[in-house]
């Protein structure tokens, strides 16, 4: 338990770390978008969103390692992050198929990697969805089962 305990702390330090160059990101990414001659259309606006959903997911994962950190994953809090995770990254799949929609009838000038790519993230979104809800619920029973066995023993 101690090597998972030294686990969740330094993975709990790197999501803070991408949470601080996350934020720093889309505070700049005006900026950053001028510098690199990039027009700022609704396509690119869509950025805003879902990083901030994305930042949101970060933040329920470090609330889930900080669980970890504490030994005690079998409880509700961990299936309240899961599920909330669950609904942001579901989330994030739809705006990023809204981008894709937008890539194919309103700027058909960009390339067919990007709206390979815009598929590929809605996809992998969906996908992380479902697992997350699927570990939401073996952790709802597995907290059921833990707290039937602390009343009886």
């Amino acid at each position: 338990m101690k090597n998972t305990k030294k686990i969740a702390i330094i993975l709990n330090i790197i999501l803070k770390i991408a949470m601080v160059i996350g934020i720093g990101i889309l505070l700049g990414l005006w900026e950053i978008l001028k510098l690199l001659n990039i027009k700022f259309d609704l396509l690119v606006f869509l950025i805003y969103p879902a990083g901030i959903l994305f930042l949101g997911l970060v933040t329920r994962f470090i609330k889930l390692f900080n669980q970890l950190k504490i030994e005690n994953p079998f409880n509700h809090n961990t299936v309240k992050y899961l599920k909330q995770a669950m609904i942001i990254s579901t989330s994030i799949s739809l705006i990023i198929f809204i981008a894709l929609l937008l890539a194919i009838f309103m700027y058909p000038s960009y390339t067919l990697t990007l709206k390979i790519s815009l598929t590929f993230f809605t996809i992998l979104f969906i996908g992380v969805g479902i697992a997350l809800y699927l570990l939401s619920e073996l952790f709802r029973q597995a907290t059921e089962y833990k707290e039937e066995n602390d009343l009886t023993i």
